[in-house]
């Protein structure tokens, strides 16, 4: 008899489909995050009636959680950080979605360059064949529906063309070509509950396939007025979207991306210093900065398996208002890169303010704020608009004094040097990192792996950017390979002669031809190559060149180094679990977490700049921690600089 009521009770309880409750957080893989406030133009801090929720995923739990983030208002109501509660007051709400979420996108469009939300979260994992449709207004916070798309997801994005019509891409790859599906579907979840799952299926379109490559980053980007390439306009209607893409090819590390017409598959390269696996824009635009535009600058995660180490890893940016021909270049500043940790996320929003000792009273007065989180557990501050990290260090950036492996005296075409031998090189304070700068003539550019018919030519991938013709060819791994010389460069294809049939399998290139100056950095590798009689300006140095043709050059390899004193003290932060005890509980930060100095492995980043506050959630100790960017220094953080927890 027992064990028939015991049977009956777990129908009753588990039979049905139902909305499932925890009487706590429970975040459990808390690895993405997104912020929404429904007041449909943006909070405003004298209005009361609006809620600011914060989605999370709950990964090994298969759901997300909500904590709502309303601040205090106006007539005195006090600000809350609480999750949601379920229909059962007693319980926290959670919302069942696909298994094992890991990524999410909140529906977005724009207003003359100002971003609204939509009341759509798109919820999906890495690998999946799914997606879920989350309802995000007070009233539904419920999956909606769930997509089926045919092949494992790499990255899914979005871009709302009026108010009443959402459009999502979602890009998968099913072991050899990736597919770019187009979504259209209403807007709010209540007319998307009168479709039905196989109406979207069907209604699901092919917008562009790629073989050969995977997908590794997508996104929706808004026309951007007066955009053009090559002399044309390109992308330049605001009320429709472009697709940045960001891929990896199947053989070997590089990859590629490009801006693409979604409606006419027009494309042009974005000019990355090398693979992308993730992809940012500034969330809306600022007052006599054209350039924080949305999509204006693309900001890349740099990949770091091209090299195999964090070395190669770092955020680069790409100036998409003009190309002048068929690619869109690089911001002229490096990469900013950090220490052994690798990107996890990024976060760019203007309105934001954080700390920052170098400048008058203490608060940093740029207009938009990034922020990045790194696998070491680093939080790290950045200026997008000038891609420079967060300086607390007053000093100016400077130049020490050169060392020549030739004597310079008579070799006139070399770097310009003062009575006493002193480069007469100038720095942009912050833009290089302390390290050793490296001027060699005719210099090792870089080195490629071969593959397939390289009999005349080869891919060089992102490393064509920097070749010319001229340059000189080392081929290695075969037997009797001819020295060779470039002779002409066909977007990333180089073409060279005499050609060759013995079996190469990498290839080394030397500078000649017209710029045969390499500038290195030891911590930043290639930074750019000159002519004689120019001046080289790249990554805020400047070094100008002489010129005399008669002068005898010295020996190929000749270097002038010099370093770099970058005058920089990066705005770093890590949230320490040491600075906190038992007086602190209340925080409910983990204590003495078995972890050196740091939270490690931080996912999701978000700025919140109405409560003034940045949350990081942590899936390894399934914590999401908000703190004051007003009161963090550089080093370990903790509640003095209002750090706390939830859990």
């Amino acid at each position: 008899m027992i064990r028939r009521l015991l049977a009956a009770t777990a129908v009753l309880l588990f039979g049905c489909p139902q909305n499932t409750t925890s009487a706590a957080n429970a975040f459990v893989g808390a690895n993405a995050m997104v912020l929404v406030d429904l007041l449909d133009g943006g909070v405003r801090e004298t209005d009361d009636n609006f809620n600011r929720f914060l989605f999370v995923t709950s990964t090994n739990t298969n759901e997300l959680r909500v904590l709502d983030l309303k601040p205090a208002s106006a007539t005195g109501t006090a600000a809350t950080k609480e999750p949601l509660r379920a229909p059962n007051p007693l319980e926290t709400l959670s919302i069942p979605v696909i298994d094992r979420p890991t990524g999410l996108s909140l529906d977005t469009r724009y207003e003359a360059g100002i971003r609204k939300k939509g009341s759509l979260l798109y919820v999906i994992r890495q690998g999946g064949a799914e997606l879920s449709v989350v309802g995000v207004e007070p009233s539904e916070l419920r999956e909606v529906r769930r997509i089926p798309v045919g092949a494992p997801v790499t990255a899914v994005t979005n871009l709302m063309p009026d108010t009443s019509t959402s459009r999502v891409w979602i890009a998968t790859f099913d072991g050899s070509r990736s597919t770019v599906l187009e979504l259209t579907l209403p807007a709010s979840a209540r007319d998307l509950r009168q479709r039905s799952t196989a109406q979207l299926v069907s209604s699901l379109t092919v917008r562009l396939q790629i073989q050969g490559e995977a997908i590794s980053a997508l996104l929706a980007v808004p026309g951007l007025e007066n955009r053009t390439a090559g002399g044309r306009p390109f992308c330049n209607d605001p009320s429709k979207a472009c697709l940045a893409i960001a891929t990896r090819r199947l053989a070997g590390v590089d990859g590629s991306a490009s801006l693409v017409d979604p409606s006419t598959l027009s494309s042009v390269a974005l000019g990355f210093p090398g693979p992308i696996r993730g992809l940012s824009m500034i969330d809306s635009k600022v007052d006599d900065r054209p350039e924080s535009s949305p999509g204006a600058l693309l900001f890349g995660v740099l990949d770091e398996e091209a090299c195999g180490s964090s070395t190669c890893g770092g955020l680069a940016a790409v100036d998409t208002r003009t190309a002048a021909s068929s690619r869109f270049p690089a911001v002229d500043q490096q990469p900013i890169r950090g220490g052994a940790g690798l990107v996890r996320s990024v976060s760019i929003v203007a309105g934001a303010q954080v700390r920052n000792l170098s400048v008058d009273g203490g608060i940093d007065a740029a207009p938009v704020v990034g922020l990045i989180s790194r696998s070491n557990g680093e939080l790290s501050f950045f200026d997008p608009l000038t891609l420079k990290s967060i300086d607390l260090d007053p000093a100016q950036s400077s130049l020490g004094e050169g060392t020549w492996s030739v004597d310079p005296t008579g070799w006139l075409e070399g770097p310009r040097v003062s009575s006493g031998r002193q480069l007469t090189a100038t720095i942009r304070d912050g833009a290089l990192r302390s390290q050793t700068i490296s001027v060699t003539w005719q210099g090792e550019v870089g080195a490629v792996a071969l593959s397939g018919d390289v009999s005349s030519s080869f891919v060089a991938g992102t490393l064509a950017r920097h070749l010319t013709s001229g340059d000189a060819l080392t081929f290695t791994g075969g037997a009797g390979c001819p020295a060779a010389t470039i002779t002409g460069i066909v977007g990333d294809v180089v073409q060279f002669t005499p050609s060759i049939g013995c079996g190469a399998t990498g290839v080394q290139v030397r500078a000649g031809g017209s710029r045969p100056y390499v500038i290195r950095g030891a911590l930043d590798g290639l930074l750019g190559r000159a002519a004689s009689g120019t001046t080289f300006q790249a990554a805020g140095l400047v070094i100008p060149f002489g010129t005399a043709a008669d002068t005898q050059p010295p020996a190929a390899g000749a270097s002038w180094t010099f370093d770099v004193l970058s005058g920089t003290t990066p705005l770093t932060s890590v949230i320490d679990p040491n600075l906190f005890s038992t007086s602190t509980t209340t925080t409910t930060c983990p204590l003495n977490v078995n972890v050196v100095g740091a939270l490690q492995l931080p996912g999701g980043v978000v700025f919140e700049p109405l409560r003034g506050r940045v949350l990081v959630a942590f899936p390894s100790t399934n914590v999401v921690a908000e703190f004051d960017p007003l009161r963090v220094g550089a080093g370990p953080i903790g509640p003095n600089e209002g750090v706390i927890c939830h859990r």
